[in-house]
């Protein structure tokens, strides 16, 4: 599924960069993402969640997420 969220601002590219970590932490195999992938010495989300390095990141998600595209009411169709 593709959506449109907009033209990149507000350091979207950031909040994209962030979501595509978390999608590559959870996805491992035997990982829950959390604690297993400190005994491999990979990130977890543990690790991504308290790094400073990442506040950015986070402020861009917020921004992301309070984007109006979040807040339309979609109509539904009647089909046939």
């Amino acid at each position: 599924m593709l959506m449109w969220l907009g033209e990149e601002a507000d350091d979207s590219n950031l909040a994209m960069n962030l979501l595509s970590k978390f999608g590559t932490i959870m996805t491992m195999p035997d990982d829950d993402g959390v604690e297993t992938g400190k005994k491999s010495g990979r990130q977890t989300l543990a690790d991504v969640c308290g790094e400073a390095s990442f506040n950015q990141h986070w402020i861009a998600l917020r921004r992301l997420f309070f984007r109006p595209y979040w807040s339309r009411v979609w109509k539904s169709r009647k089909c046939c």
